[in-house]
């Protein structure tokens, strides 16, 4: 699973960093074969105006899942990243599930054969 991280915005970018590694890694360790690449992207949608203004957006791409999005706002960098992380293991467990629920797939939109 290759995980790139993205933050704009005033913050401790070594702290973030290592708390977005860390709840990914309990969050989706389990899951982590199912998922090809994770990318993380926080940023500060307002400046130093305040309000629920920390954006975290979380984007799983796998082969039984396809491509997720989900976000997340907050006052706090952390909260965010934590609401995030969640929401993303649970769309990430949903889409699994409904997998499982298809069966295999009998190839892609598109493909020839």
């Amino acid at each position: 699973m290759r995980v790139t991280i993205q933050l704009r915005g005033e913050t401790d970018r070594e702290t973030l960093t290592s708390h977005i590694e860390r709840r990914l890694h309990f969050a989706l360790n389990r899951l982590e074969d199912r998922v090809t690449s994770v990318t993380v992207r926080c940023s500060d949608i307002n400046g130093p105006k305040g309000g629920l203004d920390k954006r975290c957006a979380i984007e799983l791409r796998g082969p039984e899942v396809g491509v997720l999005v989900v976000e997340a706002l907050d006052s706090a960098w952390r909260r965010a990243v934590d609401q995030a992380v969640t929401l993303a293991n649970r769309a990430l467990v949903r889409a699994l599930e409904r997998a499982v629920q298809r069966g295999p797939r009998a190839g892609f939109a598109g493909e020839v054969g």
